[in-house]
Parts: structure tokens; C-alpha cells; sequence
């Protein structure tokens, strides 16, 4: 019984206009206390409307079938009174467990460590802007909205260095940096992202683990390298996003504008592709391919959302593990259903596995920092 229908009952009992079935309804309901639904009304509302009830059955109903009643309805409204605190305290207590459970998870946010060429180590986090320090020519801040800039105080085309740096996130974490030749770089959670601290005049070479987003200043020069552990992505100037992360089993390129060249060394000739906008590359194995791509669903991440497209829960939930810093555990039978739709990556963890609960085909329970999934 919804809380509604039970209010249009009682509201038809103090008008004396409820049929018998309703009044037996009513009885049974006071006397089998237990549709978590009915708990959310408040005690108030509760007390008030059952002494009406009382009230109005007392005037309508026949002295002689008062005296056999009314033992009863007093122990319904015992029955009522215990049932309707206890439920509440425990509701209650449910809940403020469950807030503080969820309130430990937290979304991921600008956070990163940056580790110098001599190998001392920077926390980026907060909302000060602060110059960090002046290296090779260049001048290294960080701002209060989650980037790291390099603005170079002479032409860092001067020299070549060969001094690196590396912009680090963790699990619940994300960061930009703006590299020394302009080129612009998002990183996602558990990525990293290796570089000189001037590329000179050699070309233009990063190291990427985990995932990045590249919107990279063109220098026909100078092409500008990115290395994964099994590939490398070769453009001159160009937006595009790559996923190789070490625990996946593929890498993927998407490309959003321009061109770049794909390349797997391991696979020697058979590992060249080359992209053009709308197209991703995708590396499995000794397998290197290029297929039409979702570019929305690709950089969704790079906007603060998750976008699943058919993606199965374990890929879903790894997601999810790194933005949210949490344990996953599968428990029975993994769920071999596909999963489609978009969620904030700002909302609460709570709301994301909602929505994908709501599909009926997989469900969840928090515990501490660890999501257990079930079918």
C-alpha cells in the first residue's frame, strides 16, 4: 500500500465514507505493519489519523460489536505505535549508515603529483594559483583550475634538454598540463604522462600510460610522438584521445580532427594505420585495426560525464573504480549484459550504480570502500 492510498483511506474513514473492505484493509495493515513504503510517514500523521479512525469507528459501529472490537483495535494501535517507531529508528539508522558510507566516496578531482628532473616530487592540489618554480627557460605554474603551465621565458626551440618531468593521477584524480610548445594535455584517473621539459629541436616525443586526451599545437617541423607500453600515435597537429591503460587488454586512438599515424612496432608492417577524423584505432594482441567511432562517447570523460555504449559491467565498473578510488568485487555470476546511457562523473557514487541497477540486470551493495556487484 503506497502512502498515498493509505492517506485517501483514512481521509474517506474520518468522513465516514470507506467501505468495509477498506476498514478490514486498514486493520490489516495496523495489525501486519511491515510495507517499508508506509514508513515514510511521519509519527505525527500517523498518531493523528489513527485516533480519527478510532474515533469514527467508535461512533459508527454497534455497542455489542464495540465491546468485541475494541480489544482489537487498542492492540493494533500498539501494534501500529511499536511497529511505526522501531521501523523509523531503524530507517533511520539505515540511512545515516548508508549516508556516511556513501559520503566516504567521493568523486575524483584536480589532484596530481609532478615529479621534477631531479626527482623531487610536487603535490598539485587546491585552488591557489602558484608558480612553481623556473626550469630550462621555463616558467612552470600551477592554476587554481586544475592546470599545469609551462610558459617558456625564452624560445624553447633554443636547445635541446634532455631533463624530463611526469604528471602523475591516482585513482580519483584527474589534471591538465600545458605543455612547453602549447600543446595541450587532459589526464585522466591512474594515468601518467612523461616529458622533456623542452622539446628542443628534435621533434616532439611523450610518454603516455593509462588515458589522455591531446589537443596539440601544429608544427609540420617538428612531429609531435606519443608512446604507449605497445604503440605509438604520430601527429603533426591534431585533436585526438588514446586509452592504454596497462590493465586493459586493448589500446584505443580516436581521433576527433586532423591525422595521425598509428603504429604497432611488435606487428612491423602489419602494425600502420592511418586515422582520419571519426575513425579509432584499436590494438588486441597482434591485432591492429581501425574502426568508426563514437567521438562523443570517447572524450565524454574529458566533459565530467560517463558515457556507456553497450559496454559490458566489468569495463563499466573499472570505470568507476578509478574516478571513485574504490574496490570492486563480483560476487556469483558476472552479469553478461550490455549497458548503455550517460551519467555526470560528478554525481554520487550511489547515483551511478542507480541508474545502472534501474536496468534490472545487475544490482550492488556498498560496503566501506569496496562496491560489491551481483546479478
Amino acid at each position: 500500500m503506497t502512502d498515498q492510498e493509505l492517506k485517501e483511506i483514512l481521509d474517506r474513514y474520518k468522513a465516514g465514507e470507506a467501505t468495509a473492505d477498506e476498514r478490514a484493509l486498514l486493520l490489516s495493515w495496523s495489525l501486519n505493519f511491515s510495507n517499508p513504503d508506509v514508513a515514510e510517514l511521519s509519527m505525527e500523521e500517523r498518531m493523528a489519523d489513527v485516533d480519527l479512525v478510532w474515533a469514527a469507528l467508535d461512533k459508527k459501529l454497534p455497542q455489542t460489536r464495540k465491546v468485541s472490537l475494541w480489544p482489537k483495535l487498542l492492540a493494533a494501535a500498539v501494534v501500529l505505535i511499536l511497529l511505526s517507531v522501531g521501523l523509523l529508528f531503524l530507517r533511520n539508522r539505515n540511512n545515516a549508515s548508508n549516508q556516511m558510507i556513501t559520503a566516504q566516496i567521493v568523486p575524483g578531482s584536480d589532484k596530481a603529483t609532478l615529479t621534477l628532473s631531479n626527482g623531487k616530487k610536487v603535490v598539485l592540489n587546491g585552488a591557489a594559483q602558484q608558480q612553481l618554480l623556473t626550469e630550462a627557460g621555463l616558467s612552470i605554474t600551477k592554476t587554481s583550475d586544475g592546470q599545469l603551465i609551462y610558459t617558456a621565458v625564452q624560445d624553447e626551440r633554443a636547445t635541446d634538454d634532455n631533463r624530463y618531468n611526469a604528471l602523475e593521477t591516482s585513482n580519483g584524480q584527474q589534471y591538465q598540463v600545458v605543455l612547453p610548445d602549447g600543446s595541450h594535455v587532459w589526464l585522466n584517473a591512474a594515468s601518467s604522462l612523461r616529458y622533456p621539459v623542452a622539446f628542443g629541436k628534435k621533434g616532439r616525443l611523450v610518454e603516455l600510460s593509462g588515458e589522455g586526451y591531446f589537443e596539440v599545437v601544429h608544427d609540420k617541423n617538428r612531429p609531435f610522438r606519443v608512446k604507449t607500453t605497445d604503440q605509438q600515435v604520430e601527429v603533426l597537429g591534431t585533436h585526438f584521445n588514446i586509452n592504454a591503460y596497462p590493465d586493459d587488454k586493448l589500446s584505443k586512438t580516436t581521433l576527433l580532427e586532423g591525422s595521425v599515424r598509428v603504429s604497432a612496432p611488435a606487428l612491423k608492417d602489419r602494425g600502420v594505420l592511418i586515422l582520419n577524423p571519426g575513425q579509432e584505432s584499436i590494438l588486441v594482441g597482434n591485432t591492429l585495426m581501425a574502426q568508426q567511432a563514437n567521438t562523443e562517447a570517447a572524450v565524454a570523460w574529458r566533459n565530467g560525464d560517463f558515457m556507456f555504449e553497450g559496454e559490458n559491467i566489468r569495463s563499466i565498473m573499472k570505470k568507476v573504480s578509478r574516478w571513485y578510488n574504490v574496490e570492486v568485487i563480483f560476487e556469483g555470476e558476472v552479469p553478461e549484459s550490455r549497458f548503455g546511457g550517460t551519467v555526470s562523473r560528478f554525481s554520487s557514487v550511489s547515483q551511478v550504480l542507480r541508474k545502472l541497477e534501474l536496468t534490472g540486470k545487475v544490482h550492488f551493495k556498498i560496503e566501506e570502500r569496496r562496491i560489491i556487484v551481483t546479478k
